[in-house]
């Protein structure tokens, strides 16, 4: 039998958008969400939203700040709830502080598009590592070595700090603050030519100019990187010290000038150092003798920060 391929087939177009929307659903079914994807990246590595048998939570959308059920699924499934179609989150390390920056992103967007911006935010807190990720592709970065790469699952809190990243050959490690002395000895050098009566600078173009900005700026952040738990230490060494917190053996009766005294002009502390100083867990020394004092003191410090910050 032969069928007149000119014969018109009628087609039942309501059990054709059935069928579509029975397909559809089950695409939707098996495919998940990137927020679902990357929720569960997350959870296998070892970082949490809230509070669990296994550890407190270490996932933060602000600075010591909690997150509830409610401020996750407001992001949206796709993060289509969001601006921009991406959140930053913080990951945080073992003390409760920010130690990588996750910038989560819809699935229909690269990870790396402005992967720029996720620096900036990581360099505000002073931290190195980022994590992009639409929930299909992942990139773990060093912002301070090379280019982002290419990962296949998240990495954990204790596998970046049992890493030859976190735990550098202390010869390597000194190797690296030598280079950067030098770097640092041959800006200096540079800056005092161009100050002395006699000297010239020597612009040969607007990229040249640019060019020695950024080689400033990132040796700049380099020292920070370096200093930043030294300063830390510091600062929580001299909260503990009686000298400094007891009232009636300190120099300085009033809160305010036993931090300017005693912390800013003793340790020529720039508004970088007091602002890291500032975001210290005071909460930590909460079961030492006269935390009060010391949480007064710490309180007078962040006033102090910010009637600096106010006059720039």
């Amino acid at each position: 039998m032969s069928v007149n391929p000119r014969t018109p087939i009628n087609i039942n177009h309501s059990i054709v958008y059935k069928l579509q929307s029975q397909l559809q659903t089950e695409l939707k079914k098996k495919e998940a969400s990137a927020r679902i994807k990357i929720n569960r990246l997350l959870e296998e590595a070892g970082w949490r939203f809230f509070d669990a048998e296994n550890g407190p939570a270490n996932i933060q959308l602000e600075p010591n700040v909690k997150m509830s059920k409610a401020d996750l699924t407001g992001l949206g499934e796709n993060f289509d709830e969001v601006k921009n179609g991406f959140v930053d989150f913080l990951l945080l390390d073992d003390k409760g502080k920010p130690f990588i920056v996750l910038e989560a992103k819809a699935e229909d967007k690269d990870p790396l598009v402005g992967k720029e911006q996720a620096r900036e935010y990581a360099k505000s807190f002073y931290l190195k590592y980022v994590i992009l990720s639409n929930g299909n592709q992942h990139y773990f970065w060093n912002i301070y070595k090379g280019n982002p790469q290419l990962i296949t699952a998240f990495p954990s809190y204790e596998s970046i700090r049992e890493s030859k990243a976190m735990n550098a050959d202390p010869a390597k490690l000194y190797s690296e603050e030598i280079n950067l002395e030098g770097e640092l000895k041959k800006l200096v050098k540079e800056r005092n030519d161009y100050a002395h009566a006699n000297g010239r600078l020597l612009l040969t173009s607007e990229e040249f100019f640019l060019e020695k900005i950024r080689n400033f700026n990132h040796c700049i952040d380099r020292v920070f990187a370096l200093i930043k738990d030294d300063i830390l230490q510091l600062y929580s060494s001299t909260l503990n010290d009686p000298d400094f917190y007891d009232s009636d053996i300190r120099a300085y009766l009033y809160p305010t000038q036993q931090v300017q005294e005693e912390i800013v002009k003793k340790y020529s502390f720039s508004r970088f150092e007091l602002n890291w100083c500032r975001k210290f867990n005071i909460k930590q020394l909460e079961s030492r003798e006269n935390y009060a004092s010391k949480k007064e003191l710490h309180i007078a410090l962040s006033k102090y920060y910010k009637e600096l910050k106010s006059e720039l």
